[in-house]
């Protein structure tokens, strides 16, 4: 069964984890975000692998995690905290080159229309946590670079503002959808238009 895929992406303190919330309140299914499963897995080992000791080693785990939480999407709408192109932006701003299984599985994803609606969040005041260690600076520096990636790989990004509540922010993610959906419905086909 063919999975509909559709992104929430962001850099951090985007409101992507709450807005996911507010879309599973709504019955829509929701994978959670990938590298935090992995930050918090790893923060209890000997030798963790982590993003701000190995960006790169960390990025193939969260990899690994991410596609992992993507076959578990049952052919239904499902939304991402963050996809794998997410890994792509982080290895540019951590200046490194993207381990190849990463661009591998990225052109696959590409090639095969993986993700069928990316939203791109503005970002909320920024806080941070056990697991979202970077500043305020870095933070929009990395959304910024999850932004072009998105761009670069020919992807329409839609843009989420933050609005007076998360419930409203998942109002207009849905209402987005729906218009993409009526747009895809009304599209003539290619037998239609070489006919006219």
């Amino acid at each position: 069964m063919a999975h509909e895929l559709f992104v929430l992406t962001g850099g951090p303190c985007t409101g992507k984890t709450t807005l996911g919330r507010e879309l599973t309140k709504l019955g829509y299914d929701v994978l959670p975000e990938a590298a935090r499963a992995v930050i918090q897995d790893e923060e209890g080992k000997e030798r963790p692998i982590l993003p701000w000791t190995d960006l790169s080693g960390f990025q193939k785990l969260v990899l690994e995690r991410q596609l992992g939480f993507e076959a578990r999407a049952n052919g239904r709408p499902t939304f991402l905290d963050r996809s794998i192109i997410d890994n792509l932006a982080y290895c540019r701003v951590g200046s490194i080159a993207a381990p190849q299984e990463i661009t591998n599985a990225v052109q696959e994803h590409v090639r095969s229309n993986a993700y069928k609606a990316i939203f791109l969040l503005d970002p909320v005041p920024y806080k941070q946590d056990c697991e979202r260690r970077e500043d305020p600076v870095f933070a929009l520096r990395i959304h910024e670079a999850i932004g072009r990636v998105y761009s670069e790989l020919g992807y329409d990004v839609t843009l989420v503002p933050v609005l007076e509540t998360p419930a409203a922010r998942a109002r207009f993610v849905v209402s987005t959808l729906e218009a993409m959906a009526k747009a895809r419905s009304s599209s003539a086909s290619i037998e239609e238009v070489i006919a006219a």
